[in-house]
């Protein structure tokens, strides 16, 4: 028996756009947050985490979101 890849985008969140403002951790935890309000989830449902193409989900903006360890992201 192989097991099904289930995935769904469930919520949306951004930021203001900054650049070199060191603010990077912040900003990102507060668009996950977002995300997670507008997917109607809580942090702890979260399992994994997608970002821009050009911007590599961190570890770090999960943890400061409050979100629990990935699977994904």
């Amino acid at each position: 028996m192989t097991a099904a890849l289930v995935a769904a985008i469930a919520g949306i969140g951004a930021t203001e756009f900054s650049r070199d403002s060191g603010r990077s951790e912040r900003l990102a935890a507060k668009a996950v947050r977002a995300a997670v309000r507008d997917a109607g989830l809580r942090p702890g449902d979260v399992d994994g985490l997608t970002g821009s193409p050009w911007t590599p989900v961190r570890r770090s903006w999960s943890r400061a979101a409050g979100v629990g360890e990935l699977t994904f992201g």
